[in-house]
């Protein structure tokens, strides 16, 4: 597996060129406000808790993914990438609530 080609040249180009720097972050941003976009549609329909900022947990969660996958893609572990994933669901505040029911 090679790996999130914006993932990569984040880590590569970002600190190199400011404006490759800033159309990356706005890709980032495009993925970040996609996924908030999903959270407030759930919350919208009741899914989900109205107090979570949808934002926030959208940035939180995928950077979770993200970094998870890095470290997969170093250590060549499937069963650890498969288990840091389910923390960072299982780190949801709704996720925890479903738990314990």
């Amino acid at each position: 597996c090679c790996g999130c080609p914006i993932g990569n040249l984040s880590l590569e180009l970002s600190a190199l060129d400011e404006e490759m720097r800033m159309r990356l972050k706005e890709v980032w941003d495009g993925v970040f406000e996609r996924i908030a976009l999903v959270l407030a549609q759930s919350q919208a329909e009741g899914e989900l808790p109205g107090e979570i900022a949808p934002l926030v947990y959208a940035r939180s969660f995928f950077s979770q993914m993200q970094g998870a996958h890095i470290i997969a893609r170093c250590s060549q572990d499937e069963a650890s990438l498969r288990e840091d994933c389910e923390r960072a669901v299982m780190s949801l505040p709704w996720a925890q609530k479903e738990e314990s029911k």
